[in-house]
Parts: structure tokens; sequence; C-alpha cells
């Protein structure tokens, strides 16, 4: 995808998230990743840094890290593509789950966080069971369930915690399915 091209995929997700919920802001990290286009967490400070200065994002640092909303100028910008690119990019994002976390992320009451519970519960047993496994993944399921008991976590962990079991390639399908249900 070229970067133009990602830049309007990336404001659609900002310009749909504040159509659910206009006071909420999301982690451009999150997004990138979700998005898995070959842009990755080292362009992130680039991306913020051109979209910010073109005024369509504000960017804001909270204690779980960068976190952005779509201005009236991005805004209005997202409103002037052309239609038919709006609807390319609309049934991309959902190619990519994207509004289905959206709409987990700004319904957090439809949320089920016994599934979740339980799929980490699944991963830690497996992970047990699992001969020759590197120990620090055993901790890291640790410090999923705990962060994810918060009544507020950090999401940045879990998705630290979650890219790690990735890279690892380890119960990959389940991880996978655990990262969506996370939302991070």
């Amino acid at each position: 995808m070229k970067y133009q091209e990602f830049i309007d995929h990336l404001l659609a997700v900002y310009y749909y998230n504040r159509q659910i919920n206009p006071t909420f802001a999301l982690s451009p990290f999150w997004i990138i990743d979700t998005m898995n286009e070959g842009y990755g967490s080292s362009d992130v400070q680039d991306i913020m840094n051109y979209l910010g200065a073109e005024g369509y994002l504000s960017h804001y640092n909270q204690k779980p890290g960068l976190v952005s909303k779509i201005t009236p100028r991005g805004q209005i910008y997202y409103e002037g593509l052309d239609k038919k690119y709006q609807s390319h990019i609309e049934k991309h994002l959902k190619q990519k789950g994207i509004f289905q976390i959206l709409e987990r992320l700004n319904n957090p009451e439809k949320f089920n966080k016994e599934t979740v519970n339980k799929l980490i519960q699944e991963i830690e047993k497996e992970l047990q069971e699992l001969d020759g496994i590197d120990k620090d993944l055993l901790e890291d399921i640790q410090i999923i369930k705990l962060e994810y008991s918060k009544r507020r976590p950090d999401r940045e962990i879990l998705r630290l915690k979650t890219e790690h079991f990735l890279d690892e390639n380890v119960l990959f399908d389940k991880v996978t399915d655990l990262k969506y249900k996370l939302s991070v």
C-alpha cells in the first residue's frame, strides 16, 4: 500500500472512531499494527508528525502512551475524498476487522471479559504442557493475566506481551485470537 493511501486508511479509522464516540482517542501504534500494511512501530512517529503538521490529528500523551484524535480539518479532508475511494477504504477496514474492534473499544459493556479470561487460561494450560518452552512465555502469560484483571488495564503492556508470543510463534492461532479479543 502506498504511503498516501495508508495515511487515508489511517485517517478513516480515526474518522469512524469519532463517529462512534467523539471523546475517545486511539493509540496510533494499535491502528498501524492492526492494519498490518508494512508500516510498523518505527514509522509511527513520522506518520504522527506528518498528520499533526497537516492539522489532521491532535496528539495527547496519556499514561499508556501517545493517543490521537481526528481534528475538524482531518474530518474535512476525509469527507472530501472521492466516495468510491471511501467505499474502498471502508471495505478494506471491514476485512481487517477494525470496525468491530472500534465498536468493542467504544462499547465496553458489550465486551465479554469472561471469554477473554477463559482464553488466557487455555493458553496458560497449553504452555505448561509444552516441552522445552521458554519460561519467559509462562511469565508473559502471567503478566497478561494480571494486567487484564485490572480495572483499567494498560493496553500497551497487553499489546507488547501478545506481540512477544506472536514473534515466538507459539500457539499462534490462540494468541492471535487473544490479541483480537483484547483489542490491542
